[in-house]
């Protein structure tokens, strides 16, 4: 399997630095709610703030036209950040080979079968 930041729709994405904020699977689609690390490389970038490391963006990963998933339950609590967030951590890895992906966090080990792949990008900044 080739990693996330390999993926046409993903490399622009510093996805293992992005967090994981919610996420909802349904028959028909998985979707995780998202704090997006931009690479240098995506069109939306700008310089992170003095205080930052890295540019942050919310959104959404959304896998669609779920033909199959397994979802292996992990020991991880999310955490509550200062504002109120809840906050999975980042993933521990996310890698795909054609429709099949698999995507590890402190959430557990999902394992998808899609049909398409989409990022939503808030209009808003993190």
């Amino acid at each position: 399997m080739s990693s996330a930041a390999e993926h046409p729709l993903l490399r622009d994405f510093l996805l293992e630095e992005s967090y994981v904020l919610d996420f909802e699977l349904h028959p028909e689609s998985a979707t995780f709610s998202m704090d997006f690390a931009l690479a240098a490389s995506h069109p939306e970038f700008v310089p992170a703030p003095p205080m930052d490391a890295l540019t942050f963006r919310r959104g959404l990963l959304v896998f669609s036209g779920v033909r199959r998933c397994t979802w292996i339950a992990g020991d991880g609590r999310p955490t509550v950040d200062p504002d109120g967030t809840l906050d999975w951590d980042s993933f521990h890895s996310i890698t795909w080979e054609g429709d099949n992906w698999r995507v590890v966090g402190d959430f557990g080990d999902i394992a998808l079968d899609v049909t398409s792949l989409d990022v939503l990008l808030d209009e808003r900044r993190s």
